[in-house]
């Protein structure tokens, strides 16, 4: 009887003993793997906030260029390339504003509408975002109008220069161009791309 007595307490120490280190076992790896993985998530976070922000592109920093890329029946089409020049990164986001001038300077009917389907490059057909344009990059818009007189109308008048102004900061950047929208100076332009 006493031999059973001390082989019941021996083996409720042998037990608890092993529930003991069991459990404790168990608890260590998953505090260290939780502190670990929190760690890492805010580390991430914080660095890629501070590198993907840059302030709004203004005419200072940014030169446009104007490139003629063809067209359909009667529709003609060009492109606007943004060059960052200044000395930092800077974003775009949207479809710019467009002024026609003649020769002489002289505003001419322009009427601006944004678009996100009808352009050539599947990127201009995408809806607007936010675009970093690091220092001698380039993001682009693309733009289309009527080329062939309507209605009443028999000629379209002719452009000498096209008066940008830059989403969100409305800087204007004057670029060469001779172009003839229809339409009373129609033009459909996609968001800016890169």
């Amino acid at each position: 009887m006493r031999r059973f007595l001390v082989f019941v307490v021996l083996l409720a120490l042998v037990a608890g003993v092993a529930y003991t280190v069991g459990h404790r076992t168990r608890s260590t790896p998953t505090t260290t793997t939780l502190a670990t993985t929190t760690s890492t998530t805010s580390t991430t976070l914080a660095t890629t906030t501070t590198t993907s922000v840059a302030t709004p592109c203004t005419s200072d920093a940014v030169t446009v260029a104007l490139s003629l890329t063809g067209g359909g029946t009667g529709t003609s089409t060009f492109q606007l390339a943004f060059q960052n020049t200044g000395a930092s990164p800077c974003s775009l986001l949207g479809t710019s504003k467009l002024q026609l001038r003649d020769a002489n300077g002289v505003a001419m009917p322009t009427i601006t509408v944004p678009s996100t389907s009808g352009f050539a490059d599947p990127k201009a057909n995408l809806p607007a975002r936010l675009v970093r344009v690091d220092v001698g990059g380039k993001a682009f818009e693309d733009a289309s109008y009527p080329s062939i007189p309507s209605g009443a109308q028999r000629t379209c008048a002719v452009a000498a220069s096209i008066d940008v102004l830059m989403p969100r900061t409305l800087t204007s950047v004057s670029v060469p161009a001779v172009i003839n929208p229809c339409g009373g100076g129609l033009i459909r332009l996609s968001p800016i791309f890169s």
